[in-house]
């Protein structure tokens, strides 16, 4: 299948990827949007659209990972009945359907610099939903106290010898000396600098997962263990 995306980097505030104009998104809009929401649907039915029709529709919709049915299923049976919260939750598409505290720090609307970057690169942004609370990670751990917290495709805090991640990105290390569990739904490629994969942890690959990367056979679902 065609890659025919590009990135734009900016140092400190990260690797953004640009999709190319043109792709007609109607069709698989049509199927799995109601209004601003998107459908918790199976994989299978993304998967009878193109990847570029798919991947474009994330872009339109600043969604980096999809709700699939197999997603959802998964993350309910690990989550159980531990207290959960989701950081970096954007949409809300997942963490609304798992029915958990739902945080972001609102980074695509507050900050100036990244409303500058992506609308350079041409990047539309998280239009925020009212039950998503604006909060950022840290904060909203020492708030909620959670057992275990749920990021997907989060972003680490900058660092500088990888010269990697995003200045207002998640403190990974800190989190995770007072959780017990932290789960992030990502990519081995796009998460590889989080340094939090230093620490022993699982990769599972689940059938169904599909995230916004360019490699989806490096789609994972990383889980750290206290």
């Amino acid at each position: 299948m065609g890659n025919n995306t590009h990135s734009f980097e900016l140092p400190i505030l990260g690797t953004t990827t640009i999709c190319p104009t043109g792709t007609d998104t109607s069709k698989v809009r049509d199927m799995v949007m109601q209004g601003r929401e998107m459908k918790i649907l199976p994989s299978s039915v993304w998967n009878n659209f193109p990847w570029e029709e798919v991947r474009m529709l994330m872009h339109e919709t600043a969604t980096y990972v999809l709700p699939t049915e197999e997603l959802i299923s998964f993350l309910d049976d690990i989550i159980g009945d531990k207290s959960t919260i989701e950081i970096c939750a954007g949409n809300g598409f997942i963490g609304r359907e798992l029915n958990i505290p739902m945080t972001d720090s609102y980074q695509q609307q507050d900050d100036l610099g990244t409303v500058l970057y992506y609308k350079m690169a041409g990047q539309p942004t998280i239009k925020y939903p009212k039950d998503v609370i604006k909060m950022e990670a840290s904060k909203a751990v020492s708030r909620y106290n959670p057992h275990t917290v749920l990021g997907c495709y989060a972003t680490h805090k900058w660092r500088y010898d990888t010269m990697s991640g995003n200045d207002k990105g998640v403190d990974f290390n800190w989190i995770y000396r007072r959780v017990k569990r932290i789960i992030l739904v990502g990519n081995k490629n796009t998460h590889k600098d989080n340094p939090l994969m230093d620490i022993p942890h699982e990769e599972i690959i689940l059938p169904g997962l599909i995230t916004r990367s360019s490699d989806p056979a490096s789609n994972r679902i990383f889980i750290w263990e206290n």
